[in-house]
């Protein structure tokens, strides 16, 4: 049982109940928590209708995110980080593979064919450049362009 689940599984609880909201929220399977409770694996989804039992599992998960505080932004960042972490340390492959989910969240499809003809490397250069000047504008505009 982690600390977030001592602290607050209801003393409303049975026993048996108790540990079918635990099993519950490891895997949320409910005849496989049902049969680690104790119950018949088919009794799960009659423990599910009870409303002390669902408040239970509704409290925990509450718990659960507050404790862990997990938001899209920081999950962002922590992409973001690990771009900027591989990169320094020259592990490109790993600094890409973060900047791809990036892209992907973002819904940035930098690398779209019938968006990229480049075949040298004058192409190449002037994509770069393209891209600085659009960056330049976008802070004279006064967009945060720290992300490009």
């Amino acid at each position: 049982m982690t600390p977030v689940e001592r602290r607050t599984i209801p003393p409303n609880l049975k026993p048996r109940e108790a540990v079918f909201v635990i099993e519950y929220m490891k895997d949320y399977a409910v005849r496989r928590a049902a049969e680690a409770a104790g119950y018949a694996p088919e009794y799960g989804c009659k423990l599910m209708l009870n409303e002390h039992i669902i408040n239970a599992i509704e409290t925990l998960v509450e718990k659960m995110y507050d404790e862990v505080m997990l938001t899209a932004d920081s999950i962002l960042g922590e992409m973001w980080d690990n771009h900027r972490i591989a990169r320094q340390m020259g592990n490109i492959a790993a600094s890409n593979a973060a900047l791809a989910l990036l892209c992907k969240h973002k819904r940035i499809d930098a690398f779209a064919a019938d968006k990229l003809n480049v075949t040298t490397d004058a192409d190449i250069v002037d994509r770069l450049n393209a891209g600085r000047l659009r960056v330049a504008k976008l802070k004279k505009e006064g967009c945060d362009a720290d992300f490009f």
